[in-house]
């Protein structure tokens, strides 16, 4: 199991260009794509007052909690 941190952008289509690219190469390389050295990452236990249609729980004993929306 790998992780893949996508930079947060109001632009759709670039978020989903990048989503896109590190998506792919993760699952090319098994290797994480790990923001947490230039940016702060949030996982979904941040997000209020939202309604959320689905989770994928990703339980790794080291993220406990869902963070693919």
């Amino acid at each position: 199991m790998s992780s893949c941190d996508i930079v947060y952008t109001d632009d759709l289509e670039q978020f989903n260009a990048d989503y896109l690219q590190y998506t792919k190469q993760v699952h090319g390389t098994c290797s994480d794509h790990d923001l947490s050295e230039n940016y702060m990452v949030i996982g979904t236990s941040a997000i209020v007052d939202t309604e959320i249609d689905g989770a994928v729980g990703m339980y790794s004993g080291i993220f406990n909690n869902p963070f693919m929306i």
